[in-house]
């Protein structure tokens, strides 16, 4: 066996983890869930956001499908959700394909997500998008597919079926106003939507006597004219949701300071979260305690410098540069971390560096090389170097002194 003394043992695990803590976190294809941000509450471009899980759909064939909300600041320009109003979105009901671009298109999921789509150089009516991710454009129906099996229909841009990897396939049907009536699954009706004697949604029923009740309230458009914030119209949006086991959650548009566009959580016996935003840029203003600062980024579409400032005047900050190739995080003890990594060729992708600093005060250093070929051929971490032969063996250690510690071809004497 190869003889390796317990002091490196711990730096060999110290690279592992540095290794793979750069690493961004992706989804895995099919995994539906509600966008998770940094910042709680705020999105990489500044926006608000805030997601809520109502329940679930669970299909004959094992799949589930999430009962997602969301509202995000920068939507409120947008024409309103006919099941949730003026900013917000339900996922499953609300999904929809637009093209933002001769060549660009946008899928917002039925999670919430965002996934850009771009158009074949080849073939105009195929689209490739992010995570593979593809689409076909026949007349006015665009066919979305992920090489895990789902697909998501879309009919005139709103999402109208769903097939699963299993080949289930899940119909939502509208009413002529564009409002879902149901949800189905072959004959089985797996979602309704009730509406009132004025046709406005007030509740979803689901299997086993699951009702999910929904109350639309007004809510006040707050714009600038000429610097001064005004309301120029109100409009439906959300305003409370029961649950099934009769747990309500409200949302009250009332501006608390001033004429600032507002949205105060309130229920279930929490501590009611009020949250802020720029009439103008509908940028993150605060939230709580906590006061933001947006930086957006030269390059459109890409993410903005996030920093905020709670009450005892402590710093938070995150920044994911993908055109320079960086992220960079503070937290509110004075620590920074900020990775790297190459954005082009044939180390795209890879990890360069990791820096760490403690209010000004460096603590870690982590670097990386990589041969012609992309594999690795060296790691460095507070001043001991590791080499490797293929990217994978280790041939040997370098201590801070220059000298070669130990060989991971040497065998210990008697074993």
């Amino acid at each position: 066996m190869n003889f390796r003394p317990r002091k490196y043992r711990a730096i060999l695990g110290a690279f592992v983890v540095a290794s793979f803590a750069a690493a961004p976190s992706a989804k895995s294809c099919g995994d539906f869930r509600k966008p998770e941000t940094h910042f709680d509450g705020v999105n990489e471009y500044g926006f608000v956001s805030y997601w809520d899980q109502l329940g679930e759909i669970k299909l004959a064939d094992g799949s589930v499908l999430p009962l997602i909300i969301g509202f995000r600041s920068d939507w409120e320009t947008l024409s309103p959700s006919p099941h949730v109003g003026s900013g917000w979105l339900l996922g499953l009901l609300d999904a929809h394909f637009v093209q933002r671009s001769e060549n660009a298109f946008d899928m917002i999921s039925i999670d919430g997500y965002t996934v850009p789509f771009g158009r074949d150089p080849k073939n105009p009516s195929i689209l490739n998008g992010a995570q593979g991710w593809k689409a076909e454009i026949k007349r006015d129906v665009v066919t979305v597919w992920a090489e895990c099996g789902w697909k998501i229909q879309f009919t005139k841009g709103k999402i109208s079926a769903i097939t699963t990897p299993k080949n289930s396939v899940v119909q939502i049907r509208r009413d002529p106003t564009g409002l879902v009536s149901d949800v189905i699954e072959g004959t089985n009706v797996l979602l309704r939507v009730a509406t009132d004697s004025k046709g406005k949604i007030n509740g979803l029923s689901m299997a086993n006597d699951r009702n999910i009740g929904i109350a639309l309230v007004e809510k006040p458009s707050i714009q600038n004219l000429n610097g001064i914030n005004v309301v120029d119209s109100k409009t439906l949006s959300l305003g409370e949701v029961t649950m099934p086991d009769g747990l309500k959650k409200s949302f009250d548009y009332s501006p608390v300071t001033e004429l600032h566009p507002t949205m105060t959580i309130a229920g279930n016996g929490a501590v009611p979260r009020v949250l802020t935003w720029d009439s103008i840029s509908r940028h993150i203003s605060s939230d709580g305690l906590w006061r933001y600062e947006i930086k957006p980024s030269e390059t459109m579409g890409h993410n903005s410098a996030i920093q905020r400032t709670n009450e005892k005047s402590q710093k938070e900050l995150w920044h994911y540069d993908s055109v320079k190739g960086t992220e960079t995080i503070v937290t509110a003890d004075g620590t920074e971390k900020k990775t790297s990594w190459f954005t082009s060729g044939k180390l795209a992708g890879l990890l360069r560096k990791v820096e760490e600093s403690v209010k000004g005060r460096p603590t870690n250093t982590y670097l990386a090389s990589y041969d012609e070929e992309g594999k690795l051929a060296r790691e460095t971490k507070n001043g001991y170097t590791i080499i490797y032969k293929d990217g994978l063996t280790i041939s040997h250690i370098i201590a801070p002194d220059g000298t070669q510690d130990w060989s991971a071809t040497t065998e210990k004497p008697g074993t």
